[in-house]
C-alpha cells in the first residue's frame, strides 16, 4: 500500500468517525429534549397529585360535616316521632278529660 493510499484510507476513516460523532451528537440532542419533556410531565403530574390530595382533604371534611348533620337530623326525627305519637295517643283518649 502506497503512502497516498494509506492517506486516503486514513482520511476516509476520519470522515467516517466525524459522521459517527455528528450522528451521536444529534442523538444526544434528541435524547436531551425527550428527557426535558419527561421531566416537565413528571412535574405536572406531581402538581396534579398535590391538587388531588388537597381536594380529597376538603371532600373528607365535607363528608364528615354531612355525617354530623345527618346524625342531628336523625335525632330530631326521633324526637318528632315521639311527640307525634304522644299527640296521636292524646287524641285517642279523648279531649277535655273525656275518654
Amino acid at each position: 500500500m502506497t503512502i497516498d493510499e494509506r492517506l486516503e484510507a486514513l482520511t476516509h476513516n476520519v470522515e467516517l468517525i466525524a459522521l459517527a460523532q455528528k450522528d451521536s451528537s444529534n442523538s444526544l440532542t434528541v435524547s436531551n429534549g425527550i428527557v426535558l419533556r419527561l421531566e416537565k410531565k413528571v412535574e405536572d403530574i406531581a402538581e396534579i397529585m398535590q391538587e388531588l390530595a388537597t381536594t380529597q382533604l376538603a371532600l373528607q371534611k365535607t363528608v364528615d360535616q354531612l355525617a354530623g348533620r345527618m346524625d342531628q337530623l336523625a335525632g330530631a326525627q326521633v324526637a318528632t316521632e315521639l311527640k307525634l305519637q304522644a299527640f296521636i295517643d292524646s287524641l285517642r283518649k279523648g279531649g277535655n278529660g273525656h275518654a
